[in-house]
């Protein structure tokens, strides 16, 4: 019942003042409240509780007892829409202080309330929280991923954009530790699709496209920039300037970094009040003014980020494992080794306690440092962890600080044959990371550039705009003005076209200006890369030598040489040829990146695979080749060599068998177009399925398989540039077989032979 037919009701009691009517009149009014009632709590949001809110943001001791105080008042009461907001409350806030057990408990109350009385956006963020829940405490992918889409769908039936593109973006937020972009893709354009319909949808699809970037960062910082890039595109918040920052610093422009983040400083104290983004860009700031070697600034914003967020929840305190590390190295440089051990400790327990992975092995490496010269078991045991868990978690630069820091307690301890084993560790990964960084850093220079570039563009022809549309309004005028007086045409055209040929003139020397920009950004790049090209060759020649001179010197000793230097001359020249074959396998990996120079030709697959196999093993007699009807393809013929060339040997190589088989075969259903390369090796556990194609991954020690773990991650990336699709099946000791899935217009004739 709307407004007015209440107020009529009333009116005609008041007027005839007939008590039937009157008695009809106010039941009438009373099923139109409970109805608009009811339609309320089906259409309203969370039903904020504005105290709350305001409590939980800035104190959540106070926040938990308003929460417990209402709650308790409610549960005396009926008022089941109420009740079930309270019971979210309290599972935010107990998560935050206390109990997450209990938390889960307040939420799954708050959801079967808010089911029950149809309150779906209730609903919708409770689904939020359990999966956050079942993320981080119980490590369940399945309800995890089940809970959000549940979310998703139940937010997208009611309109509420709000909930669907969170649902999503954490969605994405869950994949990133699989390093799956087209996933992640996937997932970040469906909540950017959600929060458009927002009025101020584009600044919070810039903050998802900032998180994600920022949690894929460690595993893959070239896809981590192409996000940041993106996110730019939607909005330019304060934290996009963290983000980039980091970038900055990544390839060494730190003065860069450091200005970027006074930035995003100054608008988060005056226009964001976010406590925890204000936190985390001091820790950022810090760490740049410890690299710059200013430690009187990095102390003072290390102080100011560890009052900011240590009396903030769980979820907000991110970065005190960082503020607590660099307080440490702060305390130790000042001498002040009790405080800097207690400071090390905290940064190891608070990235325990918040789950942050990657600083518990960085906080672990701090320890060790600190106990080396004291008491090397310790200093050992706290190194060994963090050599162990930067391996189980693909931390590669920790790994390397790992070995580091065992071979110096091992060579102390003078256990050798342990240190040599982690010298070469050390050495071997360092190397492959200096190239792969390089690489990196030329990827992300160049699109760096080509965004300044764009926006350089875009300014150029807005200002060209600007002036032509500035032109067009001086020549109405002067038409109209023309017509009322004719004899001023003449001399104010003859203006006119000066002023048009000073700006012509203008508009023709930013241009010029932007070309040479284009050419110096050209020509760096081209230096980057002959810059990548020397440094693989200057690491190649030492190691050709060390291997030549290690075999003259071998040549050269008595027959009755001692066994064991023997033994250390063979084990030097293995490695140095390990080291030589990572290279080649590296640079051939980096090869991949950008446009072929060639053009694309009609490949004969089948000879093609015939002549891999002659190369793979010249002495063909032990190997068997089951070679099926395969199709003419159009690509470019070096990468499609190397795919198939990689997966071969892969064949061969692991393969115990007295008669190697390699079974390739073709087939198409419903226009996809599949080629099986099958062997009969040792097989591949199900659970390594999604490592092998991780680069530098190895299952298998060197002692008892050659390669350097970038042979299927070569493969992975070639399929990946045609947009085609590799998978694998395999059985232990029964064989392998690699599936790769071509899109139609790579097939071009579907020939036998």
């Amino acid at each position: 019942m709307n407004t007015h037919s209440s107020s009529f009701a009333r009116c005609s009691v008041y007027l005839h003042g007939d008590k039937l009517k009157y008695l009809i009149a106010s039941l009438t009014l009373l099923i139109g409240f409970h109805c608009s009632s009811q339609s309320f709590k089906k259409q309203d949001a969370k039903l904020e509780d504005s105290i709350f809110s305001q409590l939980f943001a800035s104190d959540l001791n106070k926040a938990f007892i308003y929460a417990e105080k209402k709650l308790d008042s409610l549960k005396l009461t009926d008022d089941e829409t109420q009740l079930s907001l309270a019971y979210y409350n309290m599972g935010l806030v107990v998560y935050e202080t206390s109990n997450k057990v209990k938390a889960l408990d307040y939420h799954q109350k708050s959801l079967q309330l808010a089911e029950k009385t149809n309150l779906d956006r209730i609903a919708a963020d409770n689904l939020m929280r359990i999966a956050n829940y079942y993320r981080y405490e119980r490590k369940d992918s399945t309800l995890t991923v089940d809970n959000l889409k549940r979310s998703a769908e139940l937010s997208k039936t009611i309109d509420y954009h709000w909930g669907a593109g969170r649902s999503y973006a954490k969605l994405a937020s869950f994949y990133t530790k699989y390093n799956d972009v087209k996933l992640l893709n996937k997932y970040l354009e469906l909540a950017a699709k959600e929060y458009l319909k927002k009025e101020d949808g584009k600044k919070t699809i810039a903050h998802y496209y900032c998180e994600v970037g920022d949690k894929i960062w460690v595993k893959n910082p070239k896809y981590s920039v192409e996000l940041f890039i993106k996110a730019s595109k939607y909005a330019n918040p304060p934290f996009l300037k963290i983000n980039f920052a980091k970038v900055y610093s990544y390839i060494g422009d730190n003065h860069k970094a450091l200005s970027l983040l006074k930035e995003a400083l100054i608008e988060f104290r005056s226009t964001e009040n976010r406590k925890r983004m204000e936190g985390i860009t001091l820790a950022n700031l810090a760490e740049v003014y410890l690299e710059l070697g200013d430690f009187a600034s990095a102390k003072k914003n290390c102080a100011a980020g560890i009052t900011l967020l240590k009396n903030l929840g769980t979820s907000d305190q991110k970065a005190l494992p960082a503020l607590y590390k660099i307080k440490g190295i702060l305390l130790k440089m000042e001498g002040q080794e009790e405080q800097a051990l207690e400071y090390f400790t905290l940064s190891y327990d608070e990235a325990v306690r918040i789950k942050m992975a990657h600083y518990k092995v960085k906080s672990l490496l701090a320890l060790g440092d600190f106990h080396s010269p004291k008491d090397n078991q310790l200093a050992r045991d706290f190194c060994t962890n963090a050599y162990l868990a930067s391996k189980r978690n693909q931390f590669p630069d920790l790994e390397v600080q790992s070995c580091q820091c065992l071979y110096k307690l091992d060579k102390d301890d003078m256990n050798f044959e342990k240190a040599l084993y982690f010298h070469e560790q050390e050495t071997l990964l360092r190397d492959s990371l200096s190239i792969f960084r390089v690489k990196r850093a030329i990827d992300i220079n160049n699109m760096l550039s080509k965004k300044q570039e764009e926006l350089a563009e875009e300014s150029l022809q807005k200002e060209i705009k600007e002036k032509k549309l500035k032109v067009q309004y001086r020549l109405n005028g002067s038409l109209v003005f023309s017509s009322i007086i004719g004899t001023l045409l003449i001399g104010f055209l003859i203006r006119s076209h000066r002023r048009i040929s000073r700006q012509n003139k203008e508009i023709n020397e930013k241009t010029q200006e932007l070309v040479e920009a284009n050419q110096n950004l050209a020509k760096s790049n081209e230096e980057l890369g002959r810059f990548a090209h020397i440094t693989s060759h200057d690491l190649k020649s030492p190691i050709r030598n060390i291997v030549s001179y290690t075999g003259l010197l071998r040549l050269k000793m008595a027959k009755d040489a001692n066994p064991k230097t023997i033994e250390l001359l063979n084990f030097i020249e293995k490695s140095g040829k390990r080291m030589n074959q990572l290279i080649d396998d590296v640079l051939e990996y980096s090869k991949l990146s950008g446009t072929s120079a060639k053009e694309k030709e009609v490949i004969n697959l089948h000879s093609m695979l015939e002549e891999i196999i002659k190369l793979t093993n010249p002495n063909t007699n032990n190997v068997i080749l089951n070679l099926g009807p395969v199709p003419h393809i159009q690509w470019y013929p070096s990468r499609i060599f190397l795919l198939f060339k990689n997966l071969v040997e892969n064949g061969l190589k692991y393969n115990q068998s007295k008669s190697p088989t390699i079974s390739i075969s073709y087939e198409e259903i419903s226009g996809i177009h599949t080629i099986y390369v099958k062997d009969n090796g040792i097989g591949i556990d199900e659970e390594d399925f999604d490592k092998i194609f991780i680069l530098f991954n190895r299952l298998h020690t060197h002692a008892k398989y050659e390669g350097t773990g970038l042979g299927l991650a070569t493969c992975k990336k070639i399929v990946n540039e045609f947009e085609g699709k590799i998978s694998v099946e395999s059985s232990i000791d029964v064989g392998t077989t690699f599936k790769i899935e071509m899109p139609a217009s790579m097939v071009v004739q579907e020939s036998k032979f």
